[in-house]
């Protein structure tokens, strides 16, 4: 057996997962949203506007939009 790097095992993730992420949350009376560029600077305005306490991100894209409160996952 071949080793595979860790990286390489990841899933692909697709349109249909996404749309079943989407509708399972609606169902579960989650709101969801679809930003229609940047996603950072849609979950930024979200910050600055109280819908949501603060923007989680792995890299600190979401600085260069201002966020007022950065969680880094």
């Amino acid at each position: 057996m071949l080793y595979q790097h860790p990286e390489h095992r990841k899933s692909r993730v697709t349109k249909q997962h996404n749309e079943d992420c989407k509708s399972l949350l609606r169902l579960m009376g989650v709101p969801t949203i679809e930003a229609p560029y940047e996603v950072e600077a849609q979950c930024v305005a979200l910050c600055k506007s109280d819908k949501v306490f603060a923007v989680a991100s792995k890299d600190m894209d979401t600085l260069t939009f201002g966020a007022l409160r950065f969680l880094k996952s």
